[in-house]
């Protein structure tokens, strides 16, 4: 079964990221946050901007 999508797709990115790649990604994308993922893609948390600061 497919997981319900947001209507938006992220590119993909490997595990673990550094703070100034999810910074990049986040910028580069125009969006206000990004999700977490655990190995098997399942949705665990969100970063946002506020995390970054």
């Amino acid at each position: 079964m497919t997981p319900p999508s947001l209507g938006c797709t992220m590119p993909p990115h490997r595990s673990p990221s550094s703070l100034k790649e999810v910074a990049r990604t986040r910028h580069d994308n125009d969006v206000s946050a990004l999700p977490v993922v655990d190995t098997r893609h399942h949705p665990i948390g969100v970063i946002s901007e506020a995390d970054l600061l």
